[in-house]
């Protein structure tokens, strides 16, 4: 016997279509919730399913959408999938459907009213994969007229149907979107191991789309393969989401098939029980690894410039100060919302006014492109120092910027001066030794004294002889004359 499932909360309606369903018999399993209609469906075989779209027990704040939630979870997790037959009073809703569920492998949807004949018709027509023209049940009754006939439905007045546009409409779109995803959709019996993961889903891990051995329809399958660093937070978030009824929505990093690790974001609903305790949530997953690793590769360039050894500022033409990096930061003792408020004229003496930088600086930047100054910069408090300016004109975002990287030449000037001074210490030696026979060296304060060949040699001793002439102090006080020594000596301390 060919079984229908009926979801409908008119009662009234409900009854006249089982009734007249019955005598054509078919099989008819009435019920009027989201969660009564999917407990049937996982345990029912049903061949057709007629649902009102507008039922109470929609996935979170889609409440008054029950019927989408209920087509939905027949487009996701059953196959084979049993026809779908959605009704509403409202052909806006209708043709949202229509729309929306086109993977239904046979879907059809009936505009209120239509008398129990057309609904008989319908039926058939669905049950023999027949699929009219869209417009093949058109409206022929006027929405104001009561229908006479007790074997057909009342018509729903104009006030009802604006007010089940308003619920209905919104919360349909907002459930397509959530459901529309073509990444992976999962599906949880809320307190219990059981998900329903779609083909997209395992594909999306590198498995095969039906292999439900190497990834079961299980939540420890789910549970196993999130990263140890993210899956305590994961957890937090459904129970969250859950206690809040609110959408989740999460990103973590998953193990593929492979093994490799990639970013996924995920977004759920449910819905609740009258208690509020959470019935079923149904949630999209995708691949965000690109996006992630472009926002990771950002993070590394951004710190790379906050870190660099050199203060990097942009500058615009008005001579503001629009972005300073961390090192320009501390080298002037300012923080960045300091220096990004400031001209570059309060850190630079050498550039007298706004008018100089306007009418030397920019325009020379502005005709070379590339240009490197060596100027002054002025710290907090008032010390200064000096800096080579190297810097380069930049055209981002219709805007004309100066990226000058600034070095500290404060280093370079003091090993300037050491090399100037150690030039002169070298001219001296070398104006000494041109005036010497033998050259020592002696660590003062120690005993330890270098001896040149030349010295040895000047008191007839081989030049590399060591023993005969050690390199102590006391090897050469030992050799001064007694009449001597003690003149040496005082000059030497002297």
């Amino acid at each position: 016997m060919t079984a229908i499932l009926l979801v409908e909360d008119n009662h009234e309606l409900a009854w006249h279509w089982q009734e007249r369903l019955e005598k054509e018999s078919f099989r008819v399993v009435h019920e009027t919730s989201l969660q009564n209609a999917i407990n049937a469906l996982d345990e029912i075989a049903f061949d057709l399913v007629i649902t009102d779209i507008a039922i109470e027990g929609g996935f979170s704040d889609l409440s008054v959408a029950g019927g989408l939630a209920v087509i939905s979870y027949i487009a996701l997790n059953l196959d084979p999938q049993p026809k779908v037959i959605a009704t509403s009073g409202l052909e806006e809703n209708a043709q949202l459907v229509e729309r929306g569920f086109q993977n239904i492998k046979s879907f059809r949807s009936m505009r209120k009213p239509f008398s129990l004949d057309t609904l008989v018709s319908v039926v058939n027509e669905v049950l023999a994969d027949k699929n009219p023209a869209a417009d093949r049940l058109p409206r022929q009754f006027d929405t104001t007229q009561t229908i006479q006939d007790p074997f057909e439905v009342q018509m729903v007045s104009r006030k009802v149907l604006e007010r089940e546009l308003r619920s209905a409409l919104q919360s349909n779109q907002a459930m397509l979107e959530l459901l529309g995803s073509t990444d992976g959709v999962w599906n949880w019996k809320v307190g219990t191991d059981i998900v329903k993961y779609t083909s997209a889903w395992r594909s999306m891990l590198g498995f095969d789309g039906d292999d439900k051995v190497g990834f079961p329809n299980t939540l420890d399958a789910l549970a196993d393969r999130i990263h140890p660093d993210d899956r305590e937070r994961y957890w937090e978030k459904i129970e969250e989401s859950l206690a809040a009824q609110e959408i989740f929505v999460h990103e973590f990093r998953i193990r593929k098939k492979d093994g490799d690790y990639i970013w996924v974001r995920s977004r759920a609903a449910a819905n609740y029980s009258d208690a509020g305790e959470g019935l079923r949530m149904v949630g999209t997953t995708f691949d965000i690894t690109e996006q992630v690793d472009a926002v990771l590769r950002l993070r590394k360039t951004q710190e790379t410039i906050e870190t660099a050894a050199d203060a990097i500022f942009w500058v615009n033409s008005d001579g503001d100060i629009t972005y300073a990096n961390r090192t320009a930061c501390n080298r002037l003792q300012y923080s960045a919302t300091e220096l990004t408020s400031m001209k570059v004229i309060e850190i630079n003496p050498d550039v007298k006014s706004l008018h100089e930088f306007q009418t030397r600086f920019w325009p020379m930047i502005q005709r070379d492109k590339s240009v490197t100054f060596e100027l002054r910069h002025q710290r907090r408090d008032g010390s200064i120092f000096p800096v080579e300016i190297a810097t380069h004109l930049i055209d981002f975002e219709d805007e004309v910027f100066a990226c000058s990287v600034v070095r500290d030449l404060t280093e370079d000037y003091a090993a300037k001066e050491r090399s100037r001074t150690l030039a002169f210490s070298n001219q001296a030696m070398i104006d000494l030794l041109s005036y010497s026979d033998g050259v020592w060296d002696w660590t003062v304060g120690t005993d330890e004294v270098r001896y040149a060949p030349g010295w040895r040699k000047m008191l007839d001793f081989d030049g590399d002889d060591a023993v005969g002439f050690p390199e102590t102090l006391q090897a050469f006080t030992d050799r001064i004359h007694g009449d001597d020594k003690k003149a040496v000596l005082a000059a030497i301390d002297k």
